[in-house]
């Protein structure tokens, strides 16, 4: 059986660089039905395709694998390709994180993969901005950025994290990502089956009553 990596579920030394054999380098649950990798390879494509994909965001500018394309056509994933420079240099644009946001946040594009390079950095960046919106505290965002980056922890990303205001994104109206599913406590309804027994006990038992009555 697969398994799933969930960010309710990582630790700092469980994360480190993991590798999981067929799976892309990286790859996370965010919350159910939005993930987050490294840049898919070819190996990893039949791990993928069980997600059942609606959307790929793929946030670097470089020449796609010449499968890469060919694999989202067949499997009927939309290709959203929306450009971050490296963060080692410069600052987000605020514009761009709020068009990956949009993307992410839009349930219509569920399930959705984000990915960079490496699966740190950027997309570290991008996670760590819906956390804000779900109004994760800073010390947990900023465990769960590191727990990626490691060991290339990047001092400008903790900065941008530190410092980005949800009020810039604040006319988006993104609803937060809702981490866990809800469950309902729903008593199932009885079966007609069931019914008809009830009644047909009922019944005799009234009967049974009358007679008893009449006798006397």
């Amino acid at each position: 059986m697969t398994s799933l990596r969930t960010e309710s579920s990582w630790s700092k030394d469980s994360v480190e660089d993991k590798a999981v054999p067929g799976q892309p380098i990286n790859f996370g649950t965010v919350v159910p039905g939005v993930y987050r990798s490294s840049y898919p390879q070819e190996a990893d494509y039949p791990f993928i395709e069980k997600l059942g994909l609606r959307t790929i965001i793929t946030l670097v500018d470089k020449e796609f694998p010449e499968t890469f394309l060919p694999f989202m056509k067949t499997n009927n994933i939309k290709h959203c390709h929306i450009t971050m420079e490296g963060t080692k240099k410069q600052t987000i644009p605020v514009q761009t994180m709020s068009a990956i946001l949009e993307v992410i946040h839009d349930k219509r594009n569920h399930p959705v993969l984000i990915h960079c390079n490496q699966g740190r950095h950027r997309t570290g960046c991008v996670v760590a901005i819906t956390r804000k919106l779900q109004e994760w505290n800073a010390e947990r965002i900023l465990d769960e950025y590191k727990s990626y980056a490691h060991p290339k922890i990047r001092d400008g990303d903790v900065e941008y994290i530190n410092g980005f205001q949800v009020t810039a994104i604040q006319h988006l109206g993104l609803v937060p990502l809702v981490e866990n599913l809800p469950v309902q406590n729903v008593q199932p309804r009885p079966r007609p089956a069931r019914l008809y027994a009830v009644a047909a006990l009922i019944i005799m038992v009234f009967v049974s009553v009358k007679e008893v009555m009449s006798g006397a």
